[in-house]
């Protein structure tokens, strides 16, 4: 048997490692498959395939922890970079902005109730379908005063008539396309609103009615019930204090809307 020739050794010792040891393919050599490969420059892959992925992965194998790729970067650096924000279907992710889905709140659920609103106690509030109106105003004498916008929008307002050292007069009008009832309840004796309109007044639409209020301090309740301009049955209950100051008027209004 004839004695392998030096360059044949070294040839099979250049094969036994690629087989048999830690693959090691420098920068500019081949890409060893089931081996360890490393490279000290970036490793560009272009394959304009029409309609098909450039690279495609895939381990089938259904061992627990079995996947088909995966990235290692230092603590703190993006595994992955994209250049396009569209949306990848099927992708599922486990964390959001780092926050688990714990954190967030489901399509069906229901957030925790709080306690308070602005620091307010939900006692502090009107519950259901009602609505306060609140008003404080000085009125020049010799002026006409109208809330804007109205004490029920579409449905009731008031207007008031300050001449100031008597003779003022308190307006109740109706701003729905039907009828209103409207009731006037005396808080104070003799009648805060004189006659000739006292008690029960059906107002027909844009329809206006008022009273003469008594000198000095008057105070007053309007019930109105109707149906609004394109609204459910309405009540409205209007508390309205005057204030004849001589120089000017004051008028103070404070009603709940309620709507039936």
């Amino acid at each position: 048997m004839r004695k392998p020739s030096p360059a044949m050794i070294v040839a099979l010792l250049g094969l036994f490692v690629a087989l048999g040891g830690v693959g090691m393919a420098a920068t500019g050599g081949n890409f060893i498959l089931g081996k360890s490969n490393s490279a000290d420059a970036t490793t560009y892959l272009s394959a304009p395939v029409a309609g098909k992925t450039a690279l495609n992965v895939s381990n089938l194998n259904t061992t627990t922890g079995s996947s088909a790729l995966r990235l290692n970067v230092a603590s703190g650096h993006p595994p992955l970079t994209v250049n396009s924000a569209t949306r990848v279907p099927s992708l599922n992710s486990d964390l959001l902005d780092a926050r688990d889905s714990t954190y967030f709140l489901p399509k069906t659920g229901k957030a925790a109730n709080s306690d308070k609103l602005d620091g307010i106690d939900s006692t502090g509030f009107i519950q259901g379908k009602g609505r306060t109106y609140t008003l404080a105003v000085a009125v020049p004498a010799g002026q006409r005063f109208e809330p804007s916008p109205g004490i029920a929008p579409g449905f009731f307002n008031i207007m008031f008539d300050c001449h100031a050292n008597g003779g003022n007069f308190l307006w109740a009008k109706n701003l729905a396309s039907t009828e209103i009832n409207l009731f006037v309840d005396d808080r104070d004796t003799p009648n805060v609103f004189l006659a000739p309109n006292t008690g029960y007044i059906p107002l027909p639409p844009t329809a206006t009615t008022h009273w003469e209020q008594r000198p000095q301090a008057d105070h007053g309740t309007l019930l109105v019930q109707g149906v609004p301009t394109g609204a459910p049955q309405t009540v409205a209950t209007i508390e309205v204090v005057t204030l004849d100051r001589g120089t000017n008027c004051h008028l103070q209004v404070q009603a709940l809307i309620t709507r039936m």
